[in-house]
């Protein structure tokens, strides 16, 4: 087991694929685990579900960012034609890079709730809507994004998570990691405002137990020492 377990974060792994009524039981977590509304333990068996997006190579963009993003949760089709597929695969959550908060995606998500699969989305959009990885900085337009999409989703009872980042942290740039805190801090303060229970997360990159059990530690503990997850993210994913 890796040590990276250590954390009260919890770790998910995912693989990439190419007015509401409560439908779907509530998760929450308890120190490092996540539970049913029974008491039982969650577990997320889960699948990255977006098409890539067009990406334009250049000496900035090393990273392979794309420009563009299809929103797959406002496809009605297609989530009714993928259901199948997921359910034979026993998917209980999928995530969603990027989302379009004018879009309407009352039918996906209403489709995937009837059958118990739960969302993970991130609240980052390609380019400018996101952290920099390079000249990092948290603004209130990046707070207002992110919040325009969570009030958007608010309304569905299938999201599992809201990811403050995907990947912001390299190696060799954790000088990001303060910059990620600070979303995870809005993010769960207007969530606490809204008498929302979805939990905040942040998917990291894949590297060495020395970069990531470090990053897992600082991202999840509470630096005032009081013993507070006001500024700690619940979920700590792992992109492999």
């Amino acid at each position: 087991m890796r040590s990276i377990f250590k954390t009260a974060a919890l770790i998910a792994a995912f693989t990439t694929f190419t007015g509401s009524v409560r439908a779907i039981s509530k998760v929450t977590r308890s120190g490092r685990y996540l539970y049913n509304a029974d008491g039982s333990r969650f577990y997320i068996k889960g699948i990255a579900y977006q098409e890539q997006g067009i990406v334009v190579q250049s000496a900035d963009n090393n990273f392979g960012e794309p420009s563009s993003f299809i929103d797959p949760l406002a496809l009605p089709d297609a989530c009714a034609r993928d259901l199948p597929y997921l359910q034979k695969l026993g998917v209980n959550a999928i995530r969603v890079y990027s989302v379009n908060s004018s879009l309407n995606h009352d039918a996906c998500m209403s489709t995937f709730s009837n059958a118990g699969i739960y969302t993970i989305i991130d609240l980052s959009l390609p380019l400018n809507g996101s952290i920099d990885r390079n000249v990092p900085s948290w603004t209130t337009n990046l707070l207002d994004q992110y919040i325009t999409t969570i009030d958007v989703f608010s309304k569905y009872d299938n999201v599992l998570v809201y990811n403050v980042g995907n990947e912001a942290v390299v190696s060799n740039t954790t000088f990001v990691a303060p910059y990620v805190k600070a979303a995870a801090r809005d993010v769960k303060a207007y969530l606490k405002s809204q008498s929302s229970s979805v939990l905040v997360g942040y998917a990291a990159i894949n590297g060495q137990d020395t970069f990531l059990d470090p990053l897992a530690n600082y991202l999840s503990c509470d630096l005032t020492g009081a013993n507070s997850d006001s500024t700690s993210i619940d979920i700590f994913g792992l992109n492999d």
